[in-house]
């Protein structure tokens, strides 16, 4: 979840998700590109926040998913 807190999708990376993780990494990154005009922002900031709490949260139930299946605490 840390990660994915610094940046959308690095936690699915971290867990070997790289389906979810590379989109998410591609998307933000050019929802944040952008975000620098104030128009865009608008539109932008929005997506990026959900972008945001969606990667922390799946990336927490696939960390402790792979917990699990691997034997370690959950």
């Amino acid at each position: 979840m840390l990660f994915s807190f610094l940046w959308a999708g690095a936690g699915h990376l971290y867990v070997g998700d790289q389906n979810v993780g590379l989109p998410l990494i591609i998307c933000y990154s050019l929802a944040f590109l952008l975000s620098f005009t104030i128009i865009l922002l608008i539109i932008t900031l929005p997506a990026m926040l959900g972008m945001w709490i969606y990667g922390m949260i799946d990336a927490a139930k696939k960390a402790s998913a792979y917990n699990l299946e691997h034997g370690l605490p959950g």
